[in-house]
């Protein structure tokens, strides 16, 4: 195949290896930013998609978040009355209970088992060799600041060794301040 060049010499176009260098890398770069665009705005749409559910996850939780906020707020205002009542109002000391019962108990009595329950009811179980220290025990339980309502449950008497053994259980209430701030 012939190639036929019917232009007049003069008129021929040149074929300028600069134009043609210069064409394809303005391409080259047009491409590159084309590419570049698309890129950007496929991660544009990734992160609208993981917004759009944040926004939805973030209105779903709004109620929880309002609970704990309001929750804090509870607790902070406890906190400063539970500051307040104990200024002002001695939390009840069980090493003053136990020390003040301490003294209360008659020399030959002994405890075998002592409990507070929830309402503040004191039980003792103890035994002794002699059953009229019981009597003066729970006398000086009525008499003192910490107890009332002290009641004799149980008596029995045993001998062992040659030796009369009294054993008993006392039920009574605790006198105290904070009953509701206590925790058994």
């Amino acid at each position: 195949m012939h190639r036929i060049n019917l232009l007049p010499p003069d008129e021929k176009r040149r074929v300028n290896v600069l134009e043609i260098l210069v064409s394809i890398v303005f391409i080259s770069f047009i491409g590159m930013v084309i590419m570049l665009y698309a890129y950007n705005y496929y991660q544009v749409q990734i992160l609208n998609a993981e917004l759009s559910g944040l926004q939805a996850e973030y209105k779903s939780l709004e109620p929880v978040v309002r609970e704990v906020e309001e929750i804090q707020d509870r607790k902070e205002a406890l906190e400063k009355r539970l500051v307040f009542r104990e200024i002002f109002h001695p939390r009840f000391s069980w090493a003053e209970f136990l020390k003040e019962l301490g003294f209360l108990v008659p020399e030959g009595l002994r405890f075998n088992q002592l409990s507070v329950d929830r309402q503040g009811r004191l039980s003792l179980d103890g035994e002794t060799s002699d059953h009229h220290m019981v009597s003066a025990f729970m006398d000086e339980l009525e008499e003192s600041s910490y107890f009332r309502q002290v009641v004799l449950e149980h008596s029995t008497s045993t001998w062992r060794n040659g030796d009369r053994l009294t054993r008993f259980s006392l039920r009574m209430e605790v006198i105290r301040e904070d009953v509701q701030e206590v925790v058994f």
